[in-house]
């Protein structure tokens, strides 16, 4: 099961037009990564809870066959939590061990390895955690030497042993479908806030499977930017010359990523770290510096951009200059809203 009911009200004001799951890395929906993944390990069917903006989750991930997956969709009417939204689907879950995965996160785990774990410990629950210097911003979980879950977030443990593990939880669980009875039926329930405080309260053997490889998610601004760079930086598909018909005198410093139908006029500028959405047009000797560009933007001519994140449908004028702003299209004609995106650089 994928958890993408969530507001993502610290995306603002990108989340008002699109949902966190649907946010482009690489010209590619954080969800669409995520069914890769999961395909990857003979994941065959998945169902993903909605809420916010669901309908534009349904439309671009239909029924999942484009990764050989049968997809199913659980709509909920409020807020239920991530407990709570796992309970309301629970004849779909209760037949065996299921994943549940948050729809903002991006990583490399062996789930095999991590089911082997599980299985292995005879775990009511696993969750994936790491040891992170982040790990007091996410909340502490302490798991012992064996890896079980002694004291989760800030709920006490009645004894802690000395050898223990500080780690943070990566919003990836594997569970038994027992873990249901637990869960209250139609109202809102967290797992964090409610269900696993008291499971390990009542001495229910859940564990932490140790992962420390690649992980991110996506549900800030600087951490939205980090995975498109992350992943930029490692990816084939960047170009280092400029495709031909475009405009002349282009300058493209790598890594760069075009989408399709993108037209560049001459004398502009793109790089380093930029990601440049389909059917968008770059205006003369204008410069984009470490920012993601949605689809459908227009920059005019002498627009200067940098370290920004610019959405679906916006029109800059000739001389605009944008630096650390996330930029949506409002209502009016051709005109467009800025905020402050943050107080460093964050991809250049």
């Amino acid at each position: 099961m994928i958890l993408a009911a969530g507001r993502g009200q610290r995306l603002d004001p990108l989340t008002t037009i699109l949902p966190k799951p649907l946010f482009p890395v690489l010209n590619k929906p954080v969800l669409a990564w995520i069914l890769e993944y999961l395909a990857k390990f003979s994941v065959k069917e998945i169902i993903i809870n909605l809420y916010h903006l669901a309908p534009q989750i349904h439309e671009a991930m239909k029924d999942g066959s484009l990764w050989g997956i049968k997809l199913f969709y659980s709509y909920e009417t409020q807020i239920l939590g991530t407990a709570g939204g796992v309970k309301k689907v629970e004849e779909f879950l209760k037949g065996g061990t299921f994943i549940l995965y948050n729809g903002d996160t991006l990583v490399d785990l062996d789930l095999t390895e991590a089911l082997a774990f599980h299985r292995a410990k005879g775990a009511l629950a696993t969750l994936v955690v790491r040891e992170d210097k982040e790990a007091p911003q996410y909340g502490l979980i302490r798991i012992g030497s064996d890896g079980r879950v002694i004291q989760f977030l800030d709920h006490s443990a009645p004894i802690i042993p000395e050898r223990t593990y500080e780690t943070m939880f990566t919003g990836i669980h594997i569970l038994e479908p027992d873990i249901l009875l637990e869960i209250p039926a139609n109202q809102y329930c967290g797992f964090s806030e409610e269900v696993y405080p008291n499971l390990i309260r009542k001495g229910y053997p859940v564990y932490g499977y140790l992962f420390n490889g690649y992980w991110i998610d996506i549900g800030t601004p600087e951490k939205y930017f980090k995975a498109n760079k992350d992943f930029l930086g490692k990816t084939k598909e960047a170009i280092t010359a400029i495709p031909n018909g475009l405009g002349k005198e282009i300058k493209i410093f790598s890594p760069v990523i075009l989408g399709d139908n993108t037209t560049l006029q001459d004398s502009c500028s793109l790089g380093p770290y930029s990601i440049i959405g389909d059917n968008c047009s770059i205006g003369k000797r204008s410069k984009v510096q470490g920012c993601i560009l949605w689809s459908n933007v227009t920059l005019a001519h002498d627009v200067r951009v940098k370290n920004a994140i610019i959405a679906p449908g916006v029109y800059l004028p000739p001389g605009t200059m944008i630096e650390d702003r996330i930029v949506i299209k409002v209502p009016e004609e051709q005109g467009f809203l800025s905020q402050p995106l943050s107080s460093s650089p964050l991809l250049s």
